[in-house]
């Protein structure tokens, strides 16, 4: 079913699922999107923030910092101001003095060279 979807299908799929609060489906989507075009700040921008909402904040701030970089490249700065926010929204609320706190064990999704998932 992986190669019937396209990127921005993925992407979709994943926003609807996030809506409804969906996370753990959100995330299998988000993750195949970022696994079908590893270099979009969108895809790794919403990998990020559904990393967070489940708890995994040490790879959100991993997506979130991959993203910025690359939605600087692609003129979105809109784009740009969310992953600033989400950011810093983490880091004021989930940094403990040994770091960051993560909540929930790892997705196998996270980009791990910045080129591939």
């Amino acid at each position: 079913m992986r190669n019937d979807f396209s990127a921005a299908d993925w992407l979709e799929q994943g926003k609807v699922a996030f809506a409804g609060e969906h996370y753990d489906r959100a995330l299998r989507a988000f993750g195949e999107c970022v696994v079908s075009a590893p270099r979009w700040s969108l895809a790794l921008y919403w990998l990020g923030i559904t990393l967070a909402r489940l708890g995994r904040y040490g790879e959100a701030l991993t997506c979130l910092t991959m993203a910025e970089p690359r939605a600087l490249m692609e003129e979105r700065g809109e784009l740009l101001s969310n992953i600033h926010m989400e950011r810093a929204i983490i880091l004021r609320d989930h940094t403990a003095p040994g770091g960051i706190r993560d909540t929930e064990q790892k997705s196998g999704y996270l980009p791990s060279d910045g080129h591939s998932v």
